[in-house]
C-alpha cells in the first residue's frame, strides 16, 4: 500500500486525557524522582479507558421518532391483515347463511311429511292386522309427541340470533376475537342439533355444508384479535 493511500487520524480528546493523567502523576512523584510519570502510566490497570455514558435524553430524542414510525407501520400491517381475515370470514359466513337459508326453506315441510308417513304406516299396520277401527285421534297425539322431537324451529331462531351477533361483532372496532370464538361455538352447537333432530336427507346435506363453512371460520379466527 502506498503512503498516499493511508490517512492518519488523531483522537485529540483522548490525547488530552492522557496528558492530564501524566501531569497528575508527575505532581505526585515530584521532580527528580527515580521513576518517571511515563513509567507509572504503563503499569497495568493504572490507566483505564472507559466508555462515556450516553445522554439518555439525546438518545431518546433520536430513537423515539424511529420507534413511533415502526409502531405505526406495525399497526398498519396488523390492520391490513385483519381486514383481509375479515373478508375471508365474511365469504365463509355468506356460504354458511346460504346453506342455512335452504334449511329454513325446508323446515316447514318436515312435520307434514312426518305426519303423512306415520299415518300411512299406521293405516297399513291396522289394515294388515285385521283390526276394524283406526283411531285418528290417538295417532294425532302420537304424532304431536314426536313432532316436538323433530322440530328445529327453536334452533333456527337461536341460530339467527347468533349470526346477527356475530356480524355485529365482526364490524366492531377493537379486539373481538374471543367473543367471535364463543359465538362460533354456539353456532356450531345449534347446527349440530339441527342435523341430529331433523332426520332429513336434504337438511343433513346442508348441515354438512354449514359445518364446513363454520370450521373454516374457526380456523381464521385463530389469527384475529
Amino acid at each position: 500500500m502506498n503512503p498516499e493511500d493511508k490517512k492518519l487520524s488523531l483522537d485529540l480528546d483522548l490525547a488530552s486525557e492522557y496528558i492530564k493523567a501524566h501531569r497528575e502523576v508527575s505532581q505526585i512523584i515530584g521532580e527528580g524522582s527515580a521513576i518517571t510519570a511515563r513509567e507509572i502510566l504503563i503499569f497495568k490497570d493504572v490507566v483505564n479507558l472507559e466508555a462515556k455514558e450516553e445522554d439518555v435524553e439525546d438518545l431518546w430524542s433520536f430513537a423515539s421518532p424511529l420507534l413511533v414510525q415502526a409502531l405505526d407501520q406495525l399497526v398498519d400491517m396488523r390492520r391490513l391483515e385483519g381486514g383481509k381475515l375479515v373478508e375471508h370470514i365474511k365469504i365463509n359466513l355468506d356460504g354458511f347463511e346460504s346453506a342455512f337459508g335452504r334449511v329454513i326453506e325446508r323446515s316447514p315441510d318436515l312435520l307434514p311429511e312426518f305426519e303423512a308417513r306415520i299415518n300411512k304406516r299406521l293405516g297399513d299396520l291396522f289394515e294388515n292386522s285385521g283390526l276394524e277401527e283406526f283411531d285418528p285421534n290417538r295417532a294425532a297425539a302420537e304424532i304431536s309427541f314426536y313432532a316436538d322431537k323433530i322440530s328445529i324451529d327453536e334452533e333456527i331462531g337461536r341460530l339467527k340470533s347468533h349470526i346477527a351477533q356475530f356480524k355485529a361483532s365482526l364490524d366492531t372496532e377493537g379486539p373481538v376475537g374471543k367473543k367471535l370464538d364463543f359465538l362460533v361455538q354456539e353456532i356450531l352447537r345449534e347446527t349440530n342439533t339441527i342435523g341430529s333432530k331433523a332426520n332429513d336427507i336434504e337438511i343433513t346435506q346442508n348441515v354438512v355444508s354449514m359445518k364446513n363453512f363454520i370450521e373454516n371460520i374457526r380456523e381464521q379466527l385463530q389469527n384475529l384479535e
